[in-house]
């Protein structure tokens, strides 16, 4: 039975819920026209419901040439499967936005740079946009296919769709091996080159390989591998299983120069690994509250209801400041605090077969800085609840997180570990009673005096305080927003 298109559309909205089934169907010309080899009607649809070209117009399909698709999976194959990261140093919040996100930044950039990096957009949405390999078609609504994790993203423009990244591949594979039965059987040596490169297409040089999972350039992917920083992958499927947790850290801090990437692969690889029961039991006990009650909520309601449960499941987790470093070892992290000598790294979260779990706060990070012990920071203690976040609700795979400026993070991952952060070590009720006993000021000095409050009480970054204080002012009816904007900026 298919699923209520409203409840699909709040499903696929939020992305927070992995949908069951990704189809491509291929159906016959009309009766009474001639039959033909390689032309079928196509469509896609999830759970049982057609999303392109049409959304809910099951009679809606797409004359095309079947051969022209499976040369797409031939050519594509490898960055569909392996590629988690987009050029350019964006990270747009769906594949869609990807566009929109670089024309902003033509906007401050030369005539000649727009134009090189224009080619780079439209080579790499050649990829993974699939509605472009359909010849002779203009206008067609976007179908990008994704990888962010374990999922795969289906953005059709109108809607973004996350399917789990298995069943999104076995689906490309069926459609690829009954295009290349119906190929093969016309008996015809036209596509006999396709074909063949069809069932080679996991064969593969693992630098390659390395290079599309980790986003790094060719000389920088060989420069690590041949320092023995990286492992080059045996396979496709090696790749594609994406737990080697010193190349996720690798693509995670992609965006960085080349000696800063090679700093955090050095200390990654000098991390024990360790077992945490706690932390395991605690978190499938999140990830079954936050799946059983909120799949459908929004990141950040995800994180601060994430928040809410940990509160309640932590003894002496009282009304005020939160012993943050206290509760992430006791549950079996190893919590480092080290000047790495680099001010846009603010962190590394790993867990995985080999490392972990360990969370290093960097000490030198320009975010970092502050009069008084690093521990006891505003931002040095978000920054580890942050982390936190990601091992209770982030770990399914091998965890490599790499917070940093410019992290190549999916979008939906950090906000919902920045809610979950904001919330834990200081809950919006707790803000907004504060704001309510301090009689609601509404004007620049009363709301600098809370926030000032709220800072000490909590020992929490402006910016966290300045946040959490608008939402809570909010329960009571409170607008304090513009004003906030105006004493912290950059929150």
């Amino acid at each position: 039975m298919s699923r209520p298109i409203r409840d699909l559309a709040k499903a696929a909205y939020y992305e927070a819920r992995s949908l069951m089934a990704l189809e491509f169907k291929f159906d016959k010309m009309g009766e009474g026209e001639e039959p033909h080899v390689t032309t079928f009607a196509f469509s896609v649809a999830i759970d049982d419901l057609v999303i392109w070209p049409v959304s809910g117009i099951e009679d809606a399909k797409l004359d095309i040439q079947i051969d022209d698709l499976l040369a797409h999976l031939v050519e594509f194959w490898k960055p569909l499967l392996l590629q988690q990261t987009y050029p350019l140093g964006l990270n747009p919040a769906r594949p869609s936005k990807f566009r929109l996100n670089a024309e902003e930044r033509w906007e401050d950039s030369t005539k000649e740079q727009a134009e090189e990096e224009d080619a780079i957009l439209e080579s790499f949405q050649d990829c993974h946009d699939l509605s472009r390999c359909f010849a002779g078609y203009f206008d067609l609504p976007p179908l990008w296919f994704m990888r962010s994790g374990n999922d795969v993203l289906i953005d059709t423009g109108a809607q973004t769709y996350r399917v789990e990244f298995e069943a999104a591949r076995a689906t490309l594979e069926r459609a690829g091996n009954w295009i290349s039965q119906q190929l093969a059987g016309t008996g015809s040596d036209r596509w006999t080159e396709l074909l063949s490169a069809w069932d080679q297409r996991n064969a593969g040089e693992g630098i390659r390989l390395l290079r599309l999972l980790t986003g790094l350039d060719d000389a920088t992917t060989r420069y690590m591998a041949d320092r023995g920083l990286l492992s080059v992958p045996a396979s496709v499927e090696d790749a594609a299983n994406d737990n080697d947790e010193v190349r996720l850290a690798a693509r995670m801090a992609s965006a960085l120069p080349p000696e800063d990437i090679k700093a955090v692969l050095e200390r990654v690889l000098r991390f024990a690994s360790s077992q945490a029961t706690e932390l395991d039991e605690l978190a499938e006990q999140a990830k079954t509250h936050i799946e059983t009650l909120h799949g459908s909520s929004r990141p950040y309601e995800q994180g601060e209801q994430l928040a809410g449960f940990l509160r309640a499941r932590l003894p002496d987790v009282g009304e005020e400041s939160v012993e943050i470093f206290a509760i992430v070892q006791n549950l079996g992290v190893e919590v480092l605090l080290e000047d790495m000598g680099l001010p846009a790294l603010d962190a590394l979260a790993i867990w995985g077969e080999r490392h972990g779990p360990v969370a290093l706060i960097n000490s030198g990070s320009s975010r970092h800085a502050g009069p008084g012990a690093v521990v006891d920071r505003g931002s040095v203690r978000v920054t580890l609840a942050h982390e936190l976040a990601h091992f209770l609700i982030d770990r399914e795979h091998a965890l490599g997180a790499v917070d940093v400026l410019q992290s190549r993070m999916p979008v939906a991952t950090e906000q919902r570990a920045r809610a979950f952060a904001a919330e834990f070590l200081l809950p919006s009720r707790l803000a907004g009673a504060t704001w309510a006993h301090s009689g609601r000021p509404l004007d620049r000095a009363g709301l600098q005096a809370v926030i000032d409050d709220l800072c000490e009480r909590f020992a929490v970054s402006k910016s966290v305080a300045s946040w959490k204080l608008e939402h809570g002012a909010r329960q009571y009816g409170g607008d304090v927003r513009l004003m906030l904007s105006a004493i912290v900026p950059q929150r």
